[in-house]
């Protein structure tokens, strides 16, 4: 699979979480619904790059923290995909690729302002940041459910990352989300 430009049809609070909101995406007949953290609030008729289903996501430089996104099932909504983020007017339908590098590689698009000549993803806040890494720290509250999601994800490649990172978390206040997984 691969991540496509989708346009949002609706976007809604979950239900009891004050962490996660829901989304229809759209293009060319396809629908998919997604559930996603507020590290990125999205509204009727953004343009956002798409995840689908099937697609493998993570640090391409580092084969052990790629991850494939899989239908799952948050407080009773089944997810489709991964929002990765807003892309302008970047044409509906345009394949972003094959795959694509989240918190720690970022996609290269035209419309976005922080793309140095080389191409490659530039912090302005964060300049001595290398090119195509974004600082995340454990105590940016807009950063703590991607962190919190990303080690999770982890868990299978390495248990004790995931162990360490969600610890800490926990210790400077983060309140997980409560995920009903149902079978």
């Amino acid at each position: 699979m691969s991540v496509i430009a989708m346009k949002v049809k609706t976007a809604a609070d979950v239900e009891d979480s004050k962490n996660l909101r829901v989304y229809d995406f759209e293009w060319g007949g396809v629908e998919l619904t997604i559930v996603a953290n507020r590290t990125n609030v999205y509204k009727v008729g953004d343009i956002v790059a798409v995840a689908q289903v099937g697609t493998k996501l993570g640090d391409l430089d580092n084969p052990g923290s790629i991850f494939e996104i899989t239908q799952r099932k948050v407080f009773g909504i089944e997810s489709f995909g991964m929002a990765l983020g807003d892309i302008g007017t970047t044409p509906l339908g345009t394949k972003l690729g094959d795959s694509a590098l989240v918190a720690f590689k970022v996609m290269n698009v035209e419309s976005e302002p922080h793309i140095n000549n080389q191409g490659q993803f530039q912090s302005d806040k964060y300049p001595t940041t290398p090119p195509d890494c974004v600082p995340l720290k454990v105590t940016d509250t807009d950063a703590q459910d991607l962190l919190w999601e990303y080690a999770s994800r982890r868990s299978n490649i390495d248990k004790d990352f995931c162990k360490n990172l969600q610890k800490r978390l926990l210790e400077v206040g983060y309140q997980p989300p409560q995920i009903n997984f149902e079978e």
